[in-house]
């Protein structure tokens, strides 16, 4: 007899990342489509007329059900990616030295999620093409608000003779280079909705999953276009009539009286005014930036005294003095963060690390530059120091050009890292709310359910994953005062508290 070749069993196809992963291959057999309606055929006649359920379009038959795979791995791509923020922040190993924020180590930052379908990042970055162009807003106004400021102290310190709108040239090249930043913006965010209107008009149409993707991405995008376009607009409208006002102090025929510093200030009083009373009315806001806005507006009112008013209870140093207010809370607020993310509340990522050692750095170069302002204007008031700048000692002369924009320069390096960071985090897990598990803990009066871990909407950081401190913490580096300022979980003192409080005959 002839004997063939035996061939060896074919080795099973390799597991998917999903279906390694027990929760997502029940989750995935789960979310199993109905099978397709497909015609019957007789054996020995014509196809056998299809049940009523299965006829439309007046009558004839539907046939197949259009593109059920494609559906199928949508409803599960929908399904998988509203486990995904909530699966990382249980994840194993990403404590608070590694980095993680509860999405990837620092290996990779954050970019980049083995649990997404090729269609879902597609739509991710389609959508994120709206915010791609806005993530360099930061590095545009530091760096043009740098150079301003090198070039006004030089003007003022009378290093160079520059006329103003040299001075005021940097921001107003970052004003256009914003503006074509939301142009481009723009016009990603039409080019998105005309695909997407023509995607709606297909068969096998799947716009109501991947909307589930793209909406909260563009609503972020737009939100920050929005937020940027009309901050930029009134520092404009500042600038320009900043300008007018100075060049009326160089024409002899006028004192500047034309236009007053609280009229300039016009385009700025809404937007303070605004936030202030959204703090205080609405309580919308911690109260440490209410005090912000308040030093804030502080500074502006004393310097429209001091300026259209003449008044001389008003000295330059207390104008700048709630200003030094405003670096302190920052300060404050900086060291907080930070250290909590050393003890293991907070959990940054390397970018949002990186960025909180520059803001801290950014915020001492300006205390203190603001600091020798006000001293050296109490002096010059007394008549004890010297107005020509060549006079100074050298290290006052250094610390007083490169203050100023290397505290600019900082900042905006850690806020552009944020924002990059945000970005690659919207990628990877896209933009919807995190499902986040509520942890259950035995009071005396019974079970309550209470938050253990969440993520926080912090100021130039974004989403900052934390988690309160409990017993196995409490002993890395931290005293007993700073164990007050942050969330502690103890179930030991309220399991004591439960076993000695006596039952009344009914369950707890």
């Amino acid at each position: 007899p002839r004997t063939h070749a035996q061939h060896p069993p074919a080795a099973p196809p390799p597991l998917q990342y999903s279906e390694r992963d027990p929760l997502l291959r029940n989750l995935r057999h789960r979310i199993t489509p109905p099978p397709p309606i497909l015609a019957s055929k007789s054996p020995t006649g014509p196809p056998l007329p299809l049940p009523a359920f299965a006829m439309s379009n007046g009558g004839l038959p539907a046939g197949r059900v259009p593109d059920t795979g494609s559906g199928r791995k949508h409803r599960l791509n929908a399904a998988m990616n509203s486990l995904n923020k909530s699966m990382s922040l249980r994840s194993d190993g990403d404590g608070p030295e590694e980095g993680s924020g509860g999405v990837r180590g620092e290996a990779d930052g954050g970019r980049g999620d083995p649990l997404l379908m090729n269609d879902v990042r597609s739509v991710r970055r389609a959508a994120l093409t709206v915010m791609s162009p806005l993530v360099y807003t930061w590095l545009i106004i530091s760096g043009a608000a740098a150079i301003f400021l090198l070039l006004l102290l030089a003007v003022t310190l009378r290093i160079l003779t520059l006329p103003y709108a040299i001075v005021l040239l940097p921001l107003w090249l970052a004003h256009a280079a914003l503006f074509v930043c939301h142009f481009l913006s723009a016009r990603a965010l039409s080019r998105f909705i005309t695909r997407a209107n023509a995607n709606r008009q297909r068969l096998d149409v799947a716009d109501h999953l991947d909307r589930t993707e793209y909406l909260p991405l563009l609503q972020r995008a737009l939100k920050f276009g929005l937020k940027t376009a009309a901050l930029s607009t009134c520092v404009l409208i500042f600038e320009i009539v900043m300008y007018m006002k100075m060049r009326s102090y160089e024409d002899d025929s006028n004192d500047g009286d034309t236009i007053t510093l609280g009229s300039a200030l016009v385009p700025i009083w809404p937007i303070i005014l605004g936030l202030l009373i959204d703090g205080i009315l609405c309580k919308t806001q911690h109260l440490l930036r209410v005090a912000v806005w308040v030093f804030i507006c502080a500074s502006m009112v004393l310097a429209t005294l001091k300026v259209d008013y003449a008044a001389t209870f008003v000295s330059w140093g207390l104008v700048i003095l709630p200003l030094e207010g405003v670096l302190l809370i920052c300060a404050s607020s900086l060291g907080y963060i930070v250290y909590g993310h050393r003890i293991g509340y907070f959990r940054l990522t390397s970018a949002q690390l990186m960025a909180g050692w520059l803001y801290s750095a950014s915020v001492i170069l300006a205390i203190l530059l603001l600091g020798f302002i006000v001293e050296m204007d109490r002096r010059g008031r007394q008549g004890n120091v010297t107005t020509d700048f060549w006079e100074w000692p050298h290290a006052i002369r250094l610390l007083l050009l490169t203050a100023g924009p290397m505290s600019v320069s900082l900042f905006g390096v850690g806020a552009w890292a944020v924002a990059k960071d945000e970005f690659n985090r919207l990628m990877a897990l896209g933009g919807q709310a995190a499902v986040i598990p509520m942890k259950l803990r035995l009071e005396p009066n019974g079970w309550t359910s209470v938050q253990s871990v969440g993520v926080a909407m912090i100021p130039m950081f974004g989403e900052v994953s934390f988690e309160p401190l409990d017993s196995t913490k409490s002993d890395i580096e931290m005293c007993g005062s700073c164990c007050a300022c942050y969330p502690y979980d103890d179930e030991t003192e309220v399991l004591e508290t439960t076993a000695s409080t006596p039952t009344t005959g009914r369950l707890a």
